[in-house]
């Protein structure tokens, strides 16, 4: 009988159970953080005047990443993307989707040759840019401060492909919580 206690502690056996319990509960929900991190939600942080008015370096961004898994770019929506040639991340606003054709003439933005209501820049550009038509499965995205912003007037429209979420709030600093967007 001693020798069977010997090898069999229950004691033992459930301390271990314990700890196994506690290893795999903090496994999965680790892995259920990265998830969420790298494929539903980030916080994103602005770098560069290239968004002014409407949004400042060091100013911290809500970004949703499945919005465009069940729908597609609209104008106005403030995207974080990659730039070929450039590393981290951009914010910018869409300006230009798919099948249409994109310029800028005496300042102002035009769509399909009607001049839009550019309520996003407080500044018009000082260049104008020929007509660009912008292929299927691309967008033309602008920063809002337009005389100080790279963006598809210098590099082309964008792969949406290229596009990481979709900004919907500013949460950092807290005094300057809002939405933004469209």
């Amino acid at each position: 009988m001693d020798e069977i206690r010997k090898r069999y502690n229950p004691r033992k056996r459930s301390q271990g159970r314990e700890a196994l319990s506690w290893v795999l509960t903090i496994a999965i929900a680790i892995a259920i953080a990265f998830f969420f991190r790298f494929f539903v939600v980030e916080i994103i942080r602005v770098d560069g005047p290239s968004m002014e008015d409407t949004l400042y370096t060091d100013e911290q961004l809500v970004v949703t990443k499945l919005d465009y898994v069940f729908g597609r770019p609209e104008r106005g929506d403030i995207i974080i993307t990659k730039f070929e040639d450039r590393e981290g991340l951009i914010v910018k606003r869409v300006m230009g989707l798919p099948g249409e054709t994109i310029e800028i003439k005496d300042g102002n933005v035009y769509i399909n040759g009607e001049k839009i209501d550019d309520k996003y820049a407080t500044v018009k550009p000082d260049e104008p840019m020929e007509p660009v038509e912008i292929p299927e499965g691309y967008v033309f995205v602008m920063g809002d401060n337009r005389n100080n912003s790279t963006d598809s007037r210098v590099i082309g429209p964008l792969p949406m492909q290229d596009i990481v979420g979709v900004a919907h709030f500013v949460v950092y600093p807290f005094d300057k919580m809002k939405a933004i967007g469209r």
